[in-house]
């Protein structure tokens, strides 16, 4: 016990000089065979001393950040709740960095057939590869999206002012695609084409609106969507700290 003790308090910034010196005086009575009250107390702070110091110190922000994406992850439908911008930020950058594999590949692959090599299986399992990517994340992305706005005391619905764009910009490229190439070479403009053109002005339009409410700190204390996320002052999602 007392090496323990003595070494949790080692690794302990010296910013906590308040909490180092309350310890030392605890720690000694307990060592010193205190009164119960004394022991009580040692065996309290010596707890939070070693949760600090594991959780605090041992941990890169490489292991933080992981913890935050691993648990938009856990969240995969939930869209109840609140959750804070180290969360949803996270989980927006270790979703990018995964994808930016297969577009590079498909990217690379794809450019070089264009000067004559041929990756025919190389392309089709890179684009494979982005649509499964694209596919699995959705569910999270919306959820973690829908969480943050709520964390901002607005409505996750506010999330379709940029999904409902982009879904009908998709179907009418799909349903109309083929039209376009003979009105556009008969010199005309097509209407749909006009259609789309405004739906992505408006897509863009609401995505950085989204951005700035996504990235603003959410409201203090209880809203109607639930308890603040800050309010425990944690820096470790919950889950990682069960049975510490």
């Amino acid at each position: 016990m007392r090496s323990i003790a003595f070494n949790a308090l080692s690794r302990v910034k010296k910013g906590d000089a308040a909490l180092v010196l309350s310890a030392r005086t605890c720690f000694g009575g307990f060592f010193c065979n205190g009164s119960a009250p004394e022991r009580e107390s040692a065996r309290g702070l010596m707890s939070k001393m070693i949760y600090f110091c594991r959780y605090k110190h041992n941990n890169s922000p490489n292991d933080e950040a992981m913890r935050w994406f691993l648990l938009c992850l856990r969240k995969y439908v939930d869209f109840r709740g609140r959750s804070r911008r180290k969360e949803y930020w996270y989980f927006v950058l270790f979703q990018l960095l995964i994808s930016l594999i297969p577009t590079i590949a498909l990217s690379y692959y794809s450019v070089n057939q264009a000067f004559g090599q041929s990756f025919p299986t190389a392309i089709r399992v890179s684009t494979i590869a982005f649509y499964l990517l694209a596919v699995f994340f959705f569910l999270p992305n919306l959820s973690s999206s829908v969480r943050r706005l709520h964390d901002t005391n607005r409505s996750g619905l506010w999330i379709l002012i940029s999904v409902i764009p982009t879904i009908l910009t998709q179907g009418i490229l799909m349903a109309f695609g083929e039209q376009w190439m003979v009105e556009m070479g008969d010199g005309e403009l097509p209407v749909t084409l006009q259609i789309i053109l405004f739906l992505g002005f408006f897509n863009i339009c609401a995505s950085i609106l989204l951005i700035i409410w996504l990235a603003e700190r959410g409201t203090k204390g209880d809203n109607r969507f639930g308890p603040d996320p800050l309010a425990d002052g944690s820096e470790v999602p919950a889950e990682t700290q069960t049975g510490e």
